[in-house]
């Protein structure tokens, strides 16, 4: 099963290009959320992932995990996409994956997809916009 981006942008109310601190990287993976054509399956996988492994409950730890702070230093709107996709392949590359649910996914799935449902999933309600 593979979870496809879905082509289309989603503009946001507010927009933060700065994403050193949890209160504003939080918004990018919102917006990374919103690009997802599987969002439920997203959100599934998620939870099963803060269920399975309980010490990636921190906020602050799943983003440092999502992403190096270098490659948050160029996460933008725009790019966010490119950059998930991107480090997905690298991660299958060098066998950086984890199993959760039977599924072996990548790191940078498993730690975005268990921020999305963290922040953007609320009992199969999501969150469509960030003001």
């Amino acid at each position: 099963m593979y979870l496809l981006l879905g082509s289309g942008a989603v503009s946001t109310s507010s927009w933060l290009l700065l994403f050193r601190d949890d209160d504003v990287r939080q918004p990018i993976v919102i917006h990374l959320a919103e690009l997802f054509s599987q969002l439920e399956s997203v959100c599934d996988l998620g939870r099963e992932a803060l269920d399975e492994l309980p010490f990636m409950a921190s906020t602050r730890y799943l983003l440092d995990g999502m992403f190096s702070e270098d490659i948050w230093e160029q996460v933008t709107e725009n790019n966010i996409t490119t950059l998930f996709k991107q480090q997905v392949r690298s991660d299958f590359n060098r066998a950086n994956t984890m199993q959760i649910n039977h599924w072996v996914l990548s790191k940078t799935e498993v730690y975005g997809y268990a921020l999305i449902a963290k922040l953007s999933c609320q009992d199969n309600s999501f969150i469509r916009s960030f003001t």
